[in-house]
Order: structure tokens, then sequence, then C-alpha cells
């Protein structure tokens, strides 16, 4: 990584909450979320993971989210559907994934089940060649 591109970050969203939930801040599932995440950091001694709590991702109706993103190079991915209880270990393994990676490109089939059914985004790079970025304008046919 240069030292002009930022670090590959993981983005919490602390504002998440399933719908019809109006508890407070501190106690909303997003924010509980980022302790979690926060605390299984901690135990894995991980201090050099970059994370960031985001006021929100504007994705309320599939609470709770996440987002991995890291410069001009690499894939921003955006997830949501997330548990705060069960997941934080999912997210960090995915994210580690991500940040190892110089793309950060993370094929469906080797992101923990959580972060494959809760995929929101998956956004390529500028000037990414490859099978997810078409040349041409596909025929609808090419899109079935």
């Amino acid at each position: 990584m240069s030292q002009d591109s930022p670090p590959p970050t993981l983005d919490v969203c602390n504002r998440c909450r399933p719908a019809g939930w109006d508890g407070p801040l501190e106690e909303r599932p997003g924010r509980k979320l980022a302790e979690a995440i926060d605390a299984e950091l901690a135990k894995r001694g991980l201090s050099d993971v970059a994370r960031r709590d985001i006021y929100c991702q504007s994705q309320c109706t599939r609470a709770c989210t996440v987002a991995f993103a890291g410069g001009a190079r690499r894939f921003t991915f955006l997830f949501g559907d997330l548990d705060p209880v069960k997941h934080a270990g999912d997210v960090i393994d995915a994210f580690l994934m991500y940040r190892d990676r110089a793309d950060g490109f993370l094929d469906r089939k080797e992101r923990p089940e959580p972060l494959r059914a809760g995929i929101l985004a998956r956004i390529a790079p500028p000037g990414w060649k490859g099978p997810l970025v078409l040349d041409e304008k596909p025929s609808v046919q090419d899109l079935l």
C-alpha cells in the first residue's frame, strides 16, 4: 500500500436499528455491533485495524450495516442484515481478507455466510478491468 493511499477501513453504522425500534442511540443495534466488533478486535489483538464509526449509512431497511473501503484501487463493499450479537467475528474475518488483498476483491463463496446473504453493494474501483466490468453494453439476452 502506498503512503498516498488510506489504509483499508472497516466502517460501522451506529444508527442502525430494526423497524419500529426507538431506543436511545447508545443502545441501538448498530452501536452494539460497533462495540462487539471493537471487543472482538481487542480479543484478537488486532489494534492495527482501521475502524470508523459512521453516523448513518442510509440502509435503514437492512440494519445492521458495515462497509469495507480503501482507496482508489480497491473494491468497496457494503453489507447489511448483520446481528450485533452473532456476526462481529464474521465481519472481522471478511475484513481481514479484504485488507490483505491489493484490490480488496472478495468472492462470494469465500466470505462468511452472513456476508454472502447480506451483501448490499460491491463497487469496482475506477479503471478496474475484469469480468465484473463490462466493456460493452450487454444485450438483454446477455443479462439473463
